[in-house]
């Protein structure tokens, strides 16, 4: 293999490491979708209750 096996080493190793991010910050965008809406639907359900409840 030599010296071209290792530059192909090389990109897969960078396309792991990019598709790990990817992985990781779509992962992070989804737990800030769904805590944004479980704060909503906990201000939206606690609105509604009486002040002495």
């Amino acid at each position: 293999m030599g010296a071209i096996g290792s530059q192909y080493n090389w990109y897969y190793v960078g396309a792991a490491y990019a598709v790990s991010w990817i992985v990781i910050v779509g992962y992070a965008v989804r737990v800030y979708r769904v805590m944004a809406r479980a704060r909503k639907e906990y201000a939206d359900a606690t609105a509604a209750r009486p002040k002495g409840a």
